[in-house]
């Protein structure tokens, strides 16, 4: 059994000593810059739409606090 980890930072290779065949070679696969880069956008597009939500609901306060003290358009007679 071989286990195997690699990232950009560090990568492990361990073989069991319990193998025969000490032959295999590990199979390290690196990341390429597509996926950090679908990465970073994934994190710009959840950055602005958090920023749309907060100031819908910030401005949805607002408007309600403003709109209340806005006076009826037509005169009411008594």
């Amino acid at each position: 059994m071989i286990s195997t980890y690699s990232s950009n930072n560090f990568s492990i290779w361990w073989t069991s000593p319990l193998l025969d065949d000490l032959k295999e070679e590990p199979v390290i696969i690196k990341e390429g810059e597509t996926e950090q880069n679908r990465v970073l956008l994934w994190g710009v597009f959840g950055v602005v739409v958090g920023v749309i939500v907060a100031a819908g609901v910030m401005f949805r306060g607002f408007e309600r606090r403003v709109f209340s003290e806005v006076p009826s358009p037509f005169r009411e007679e008594e």
